[in-house]
């Protein structure tokens, strides 16, 4: 009989960690022959569970590396699996859970040393998945699927965001990785790696290895500080049909002067979010995943909801929204020590002080990718999500006044007619839909924190953008979620995976 092993040592899961192959080789022919496997996992070391907040969440960790449970799917090259396996710290003494977790892990004398899959039969691909959802698949004692194959795409109806939104503890967030070629392995295996055997007296014969990458499935955006402008200069230049368009202070022409702008903050949303995460077998559309695009029209969010979500997905929208709505009228977002303080022109309405508005997301890419951290990027046409601050209009209105500039100097605007249409793009909103005295900020783009400030952000999976200062002024607000570039809030994040540590592990 052909003994075949199968290697992947090393794989850490975090961020994103590498198996590196130790010789590059064809592999068998699909579905070829009876393979015996071994599998080495390093998981790390684990971090520091992230505790809930009565109004919010603390940051997640970016070097977190702490695990529930590993699930490993053997399949054949239409991905029906053929021997499945499910790992937990807790498993029964001597049973399939309990070897397969001590061999990859630590607590055991052979820690980290493997373990040995032998005499496995149509073996084609190999998918990992740590923290799976809760999956019924029959099996034997030796993990050999009994009766109708389970598919790994069946997997993808499992994966809704509403499972994994931002209340959700951070070591429950999936991660996958798979490979879809076997190669030939050089070099002796571990004698320390656990044995399980699926055959009896299964012979020796050619070793096989595979390289996986696994990295988190979820992204998340953390925003923990956000002002306003309460005074300030808005400029202006007039374009060549007469119409007034935003520019600086160095080439504007015209400018609104304001002050009193003190707005409250109401509610922060979420839009751009795919729905649903279908990885497995191999994710190669990012449209996939069913996005929930931003709404253009007025009234797009009603009551603290998005009103397309409430009757069909209201849990799928309760991922997306932070309000305080109640009895028919909005209040501040957060209270206490977390609004109310000054610095400068700037009036604090959220200052997280170590806690943060979240919002988890899916992010599309391929499984079978072994790209690093660094490198990794979603599938393109993937989208960012956008977010709507919600803001209620000051009890007393602003003070405007418009000037234009006169030679070297400002002065004030006479004609009637041009000050209103100058301060009109100052002043707050209004609409005959939507809510009375409502408005918001939309931030539809990201720039990564550099010197410059003008590198858009790139989406990744299982990175934590990091949105440290919002800050609005009058012109950011509009009556919808979905507004021109010109008046888009400008925002600038700090990106970090989940572990900054980089892992390059190799096989036996």
């Amino acid at each position: 009989m052909k003994k075949s092993i199968f290697i992947c040592a090393a794989l850490a899961l975090a961020a994103s960690v590498s198996l590196s192959s130790c010789q590059k080789e064809q592999g068998p022919a699909a579905d070829d022959g009876v393979k015996s496997i071994a599998l080495s996992i390093n998981f790390g070391q684990s971090g520091t569970k992230a505790v809930i907040d009565e109004e919010l969440d603390e940051e997640w960790s970016d070097k977190y590396k702490e695990y529930k449970s590993l699930d490993l799917f053997f399949t054949n090259s239409s991905n029906n699996v053929l021997y499945y396996y499910h790992a937990t710290p807790d498993a029964g003494e001597a049973t399939n859970g309990k070897i397969i977790w001590d061999g990859l892990t630590s607590g055991t004398a052979a820690a980290g040393s493997g373990v040995r899959f032998l005499g496995m039969e149509g073996i084609n691909r190999v998918f990992v998945v740590a923290n799976a959802p809760a999956l019924t698949i029959a099996t034997d004692e030796y993990g050999k699927v009994d009766g109708t194959s389970f598919n790994m795409s069946q997997l993808n109806d499992m994966l809704v965001l509403k499972d994994y939104a931002a209340d959700k503890d951070q070591n429950l967030m999936i991660y996958a990785g798979a490979t879809f070629s076997l190669e030939p392995v050089a070099g002796a295996i571990s004698e320390q790696a656990g044995v399980i055997e699926v055959v009896e007296d299964p012979e020796a014969g050619q070793d096989y290895q595979a390289n996986i990458t696994i990295r988190p499935a979820v992204s998340r955006i953390e925003i923990s500080n956000v002002a306003v402008q309460t005074e300030g200069d808005v400029y202006f230049a007039k374009d060549t049909d007469g119409t007034f368009v935003p520019s600086d202070e160095t080439n504007g022409t015209f400018k609104v002067h304001y002050t009193g702008f003190n707005p409250t903050l109401v509610g922060v949303y979420a839009s751009n979010v795919y729905r649903k995460s279908p990885l497995f077998p191999q994710q190669t559309n990012a449209t996939d995943g069913s996005l929930f695009a931003t709404p253009s029209q007025v009234g797009a969010i009603t009551a603290g909801a998005w009103a397309d979500l409430v009757a069909s997905e209201s849990e799928f929208n309760n991922c997306l929204c932070y309000a305080n709505y109640e009895g028919g009228n909005y209040g501040s977002l957060v209270s206490g020590p977390y609004s109310g303080e000054t610095s400068g022109e700037y009036l604090e309405v959220f200052n997280g002080n170590g806690n943060v508005i979240p919002f988890n997301f899916f992010v599309p890419y391929d499984i079978t990718s072994t790209a690093d951290a660094a490198s990794i990027t979603a599938l393109g046409g993937a989208e960012f999500p956008a977010l709507h601050f919600q803001f209620k209009e000051p009890a007393s209105e602003m003070t405007l006044t418009a000037e234009y500039k006169d030679g070297g100097s400002w002065t004030a605007v006479a004609d009637e007619a041009i000050k209103n249409a100058l301060t009109s793009y100052v002043a707050w909103p209004s609409a005959v839909a939507g809510e009375d005295g409502i408005g918001f900020a939309n931030v539809v783009t990201y720039y990564e924190d550099d010197y410059n400030g003008n590198t858009p952000a790139t989406l990744r999976p299982g990175y934590i953008y990091k949105v440290e200062q919002v800050r609005v002024t009058p012109v950011n607000i509009d009556v919808t979620t979905k507004q021109t570039d010109a008046y888009n809030v400008y925002v600038v994040v700090t990106v970090v995976p989940y572990t900054t540590q980089a892992v390059y592990p190799g096989f036996e």
